[in-house]
């Protein structure tokens, strides 16, 4: 009975020994517990806004990036505009030289037109100094000799004079022009009608006169 009884009683003072430190274990577990929970807590309460800062961040870029910030899809559009651009300047070099083939184009057709335009000047130097010595010339005419042996008057309503009165057409030298031929220096004026074209009568106070006149070709000269 008594050694029952001291078992008993080493088996509590077991218990009661052992109590204290299995509570102390437990209680140090407790506590490591709660100071990995709050230092997780602090972690996650200054590593979690910074994150999701940083993940909200990635999904703006994600989603078109900030205003006015160069996207990846925008970054190929201007490599295009860059790769665009040179074959621009060079479509643009294009009408440049065609713009210079036909200011040379035009500066040879200028210089074509000049050549037959001094030419032109040189032709027309002769008959201006013929024309100081002789007059303007009016071309090459026919001519005859008339003669009014009835004694009427002109066409004009003057008397024909020797030496002075001419018929022509009017049309083509009117009544009043003063021209002279290329062979003499008579000046004649034109009082009379009767003739066409480039014809020129010469009056003559006789019949006979006339008649030796006969048909000449001459160079008649306007006089100024």
């Amino acid at each position: 009975m008594r050694r029952h009884f001291t078992v008993i009683l080493s088996i509590l003072l077991a218990l009661s020994a052992a109590s204290p430190a299995s509570a102390a274990k437990l209680k140090k577990n407790n506590v490591e517990n709660i100071a990995a929970r709050e230092e997780q807590e602090a972690r996650d309460a200054v590593s979690g806004p910074a994150a999701g800062e940083a993940s909200g961040e990635e999904l703006q870029a994600e989603a078109g990036g900030k205003p006015g910030e160069v996207t990846g899809n925008s970054a190929p559009e201007m490599a295009v505009q860059k790769t665009e651009a040179p074959a621009g300047e060079e479509q643009g070099a294009e009408p440049a030289e065609e713009t210079e083939q036909s200011e040379e184009t035009a500066a040879e057709a200028e210089k074509e037109t000049e050549a037959p335009a001094a030419e032109a000047e040189q032709e027309t130097e002769a008959p201006a100094a013929e024309r100081g010595e002789k007059g303007t010339y009016l071309g090459n005419f026919t001519t005859t000799g008339y003669s009014n042996p009835d004694g009427s008057a002109s066409a004009d309503g003057t008397m024909p004079r020797a030496r002075h009165t001419v018929s022509t057409d009017w049309k083509v030298l009117p009544p009043g022009t003063r021209i002279r031929f290329g062979d003499s220096d008579i000046i004649y004026t034109v009082e009379d009608t009767g003739v066409h074209g480039n014809w020129v009568d010469v009056y003559y106070p006789t019949h006979s006169e006339a008649w030796s006149h006969g048909l000449q070709y001459k160079d008649v000269y306007l006089v100024d």
